[in-house]
């Protein structure tokens, strides 16, 4: 930890925590929107691919089941 303050983690030591648990690692700045980008994919994929049987998305039409433009165009539907 950064001896500076007890809530700060460096760099180094975020990316070995993330490796060490099989995580993905994210540099997110709020500032703008463009980093934050990345982790939505990665976690939009990540729901995406932990679902087993999904349903076609056409079957899901006019349910009140609203669909992104990610899920339509995926190669996994």
């Amino acid at each position: 930890m950064n001896s500076n303050n007890s809530n700060n983690v460096n760099k180094s030591e975020a990316m070995g925590l993330a490796r060490k648990y099989g995580m993905e690692y994210f540099e997110i700045c709020c500032i703008g929107d463009t980093s934050i980008a990345p982790a939505y994919d990665h976690m939009f994929s990540s729901i995406i691919n932990s679902i087993p049987n999904p349903p076609a998305p056409s079957s899901l039409m006019g349910k009140g089941i609203i669909l992104g433009k990610r899920l339509l165009n995926s190669n996994k539907y």
